[in-house]
């Protein structure tokens, strides 16, 4: 199986095996954020995909949601 480092390589993170980090971020795609920014949270294990998600939905901007989940 392929795994993939999230930014963090002090190796304090857990590995994503990509499956996992292409179907969120097909997911957060799907809810409206653009790809580059949908990368970046799909590699972050940390990050809520529904949380994510559901800002999107209830009205937020990709930037709003972006400092909440951060």
């Amino acid at each position: 199986m392929t795994r993939v480092l999230t930014d963090q390589d002090t190796g304090d993170e857990t590995m994503q095996p990509l499956g996992v980090i292409a179907w969120r971020m097909d997911r957060l795609i799907d809810a409206g954020y653009p790809v580059l920014t949908a990368m970046r949270l799909a590699e972050k294990p940390h990050i809520d995909l529904h949380q994510a998600c559901d800002l999107l939905k209830r009205g937020a901007s990709v930037s709003e949601a972006l400092r909440i989940l951060f």
